[in-house]
């Protein structure tokens, strides 16, 4: 849905109403890359269900990486950075639209012990505690 909020967005800056009238087109989206299976497997799938005419060009990098290309002029119209402080400095360098800025998603690093654990692990400084640890994406 978020990305349906987007790229309607998008759509509406265009001029665009209704998913008849568009004419076909390529919207193309810098995400961070911790985005990727989310954007490519769920939303991207379910927004081009809707808008057939509409093409999604995606580009995945670190969301530090996708500024400098857009500050260098890469062809960008929708950025998802996994942080504000990319953001706010492109939005600063008039490189965004002015208010266009919305915090969607944050990435977190997280503990997770199991519940029945007798290990004593409940800070990130107790996983030296830990005989195996596991790390996801």
């Amino acid at each position: 849905m978020i990305l349906l909020g987007i790229l309607s967005l998008a759509l509406f800056l265009t001029g665009c109403s209704n998913s008849t009238s568009i004419k076909e087109t390529t919207i193309t989206v810098a995400a961070a890359a911790s985005l990727k299976n989310c954007l490519d497997e769920k939303l991207i799938p379910v927004f081009q269900q809707r808008y057939p005419n509409i093409k999604i060009q995606t580009t995945y990098d670190g969301s530090g990486k996708l500024q400098t290309q857009i500050q260098q002029g890469a062809p960008i119209d929708i950025f998802i950075s996994a942080a504000m402080t990319q953001m706010i400095g492109l939005e600063g360098q008039g490189l965004i639209l002015e208010d266009s800025v919305v915090q969607l998603l944050e990435n977190k690093i997280v503990l997770i012990v199991p519940e029945n654990s007798t290990k004593g692990i409940s800070t990130f400084g107790d996983i030296i505690k830990a005989e195996k640890i596991a790390i996801g994406d």
